[in-house]
């Protein structure tokens, strides 16, 4: 999960971390991990209710947003803040809670990398009437280059995650 990959990857419960993980400088000099090769150049942005007329982030001042803790919700707070735009978090736990309360109502928008939210959006199309009842920000709130983790210090296993990656 989101919450303890790092943690069972350093525990050595698994020996590499091939998931939607971003590599970034704070969590390759804080975590105890190595990053190997980019494998996905992916982005941040927002799934909006059909309430909103479909256009730019900047729209959407006041915004309630779907978010787990942590991560996804400090990079909304970075992009909202600088553009001087208002908003609320509902905590979600998983997938699936997020898409129930977005669908319920109880947020008017996902976050999430928008390849997920793409795959996401397709499966809400009513394939009969090809109407969509969401849209996805134009906007990347944060960029997201995606990389398989292993552990620090094991060199020789990040140089074969890596041309593996190449390889394929």
């Amino acid at each position: 999960t989101p919450s303890n990959r790092f943690s069972t990857l350093e525990s050595g419960t698994i020996d590499v971390l091939i998931r939607t993980t971003t590599r970034t400088t704070s969590r390759d000099a804080g975590l105890n991990v190595d990053f190997a090769a980019t494998n996905f150049y992916d982005g941040t942005a927002l799934m909006v209710s059909e309430d909103y007329n479909y256009g730019s982030i900047h729209t959407l001042s006041g915004i309630t947003i779907c978010a787990y803790a942590g991560s996804q919700e400090d990079r909304i707070n970075d992009y909202f803040s600088s553009q001087g735009m208002s908003y609320s978090v509902v905590d979600i736990t998983d997938s699936t809670d997020a898409t129930n309360k977005f669908n319920q109502g109880q947020c008017d928008a996902l976050v999430g990398d928008r390849s997920g939210l793409a795959a996401k959006w397709l499966g809400e199309t009513n394939a009969y009437t090809e109407v969509w009842s969401s849209w996805i920000t134009p906007e990347v709130i944060f960029k997201e280059p995606l990389s398989a983790a292993v552990r620090d210090y094991d060199s020789e296993w990040k140089d074969i995650v890596e041309w593996v990656w190449h390889g394929m």
